[in-house]
């Protein structure tokens, strides 16, 4: 059996060397791989655990049909038909590389087999009554379709589940909009926004900026289509939620728009907001779905702060009429 070990440097030299210190030979696999250099040490001649020597680095081990490949906290085993990733943080980490150590292949096999059996049968509640079961998502027991609950099962599988998009559909099942509920996250994908650490979205929003004689109340920093709103950072803009239009045809219509920085620029200066994901609406089909409506957004950064004399939170109505306001 042959262990293939990566020179620290990717050169011929330093491959060499390392052949030399390990009594082994340089493999060249070529300009178009990467990595190119390898160093080829029989195992049957040498201590078979290499994997110590630089755990950061990624190298392989082939015997007939099993390949390994251990890469920072990850090991990938390929046993022909099947291939497995076992990460450090689960349980049968040391168990496997134990026996990959010993090259056990078969005992490394069945470890992870009979881990995946017990979890098909254990249940995992990530929320009330959102539960993680056989690999799937379910919500008050009905399995759920959605592109976030796929990304939710994957990541949980690889051992990589990020807590934000729990918590982000957490607040997106609250939302009334069963169309939101779906396209939710198939919109902050295709528009590469980010989710914040409470589950919020972070979005972004064109505003303009004034002379303050120029609108009835003073104010500064607008927003861009009725210059009658004030949007200063630490401010939260509202709607109520049956003023907002729904309906994903309608492109340009009432309700608070907010949408991927590009999209944003457009409108003027951008500010950054949080938009809970239970309050968005609607997302309109055209503008290649860059924007949505949103009945209630917070500025969490912006060109201004918010000044004394402007409220912390304002009600319009579908005009962008001011109906009332809290400090």
């Amino acid at each position: 059996m042959i262990i293939y070990l990566l020179p620290e440097k990717q050169t011929r030299e330093s491959a060499r060397k390392m052949a030399k210190e390990k009594g082994g030979k340089v493999a060249d696999f070529g300009k178009g791989e990467t990595p190119r250099w390898k160093v080829a040490v029989d195992s049957e001649e040498k201590e078979p655990i290499v994997l110590e020597e630089s755990p950061t680095q990624p190298c392989g081990v082939e015997d007939e049909d099993v390949v390994v490949i251990i890469q920072g906290n990850m090991l990938n085993i390929d046993f022909g038909d099947e291939d497995f990733n076992v990460f450090s943080s689960d349980e049968i980490f040391p168990a496997v590389m134990s026996a990959v150590a010993n090259l056990d292949y078969l005992t490394a096999y069945n470890i992870i087999k009979e881990a995946e059996e017990e979890a098909k049968n254990k249940e995992i509640v990530l929320a009330d009554n959102l539960v993680l079961s056989g690999g799937k998502l379910y919500y008050y027991g009905s399995e759920m379709q959605q592109s976030i609950a796929n990304k939710i099962c994957e990541d949980h599988k690889n051992g990589c589940l990020d807590d934000r998009y729990v918590k982000f559909l957490v607040k997106l099942l609250h939302n009334p909009a069963s169309h939101s509920v779906d396209e939710m996250y198939d919109f902050i994908e295709a528009n590469n926004l980010n989710i914040l650490p409470d589950g919020n979205i972070e979005c972004f929003k064109g505003v303009s900026n004034v002379p303050p004689q120029s609108n009835v109340n003073g104010y500064e920093w607008v927003d861009w289509r009725t210059h009658n709103i004030p949007n200063y950072k630490g401010m939260t803009i509202k709607m109520p939620r049956n003023l907002v239009d729904d309906e994903p045809k309608n492109s340009c219509s009432f309700g608070l728009h907010v949408g991927n920085a590009e999209y944003s620029s457009n409108s003027g200066y951008v500010l950054t907001c949080s938009v809970d994901p239970a309050n968005i609406v609607s997302v309109p089909y055209d503008y290649n779905c860059l924007k949505c409506r949103t009945c209630e957004y917070t500025i969490i950064d912006g060109p201004a702060e918010k000044p004394n004399n402007v409220p912390r939170v304002v009600i319009v109505n579908q005009f962008g009429a001011i109906i009332s306001t809290e400090d």
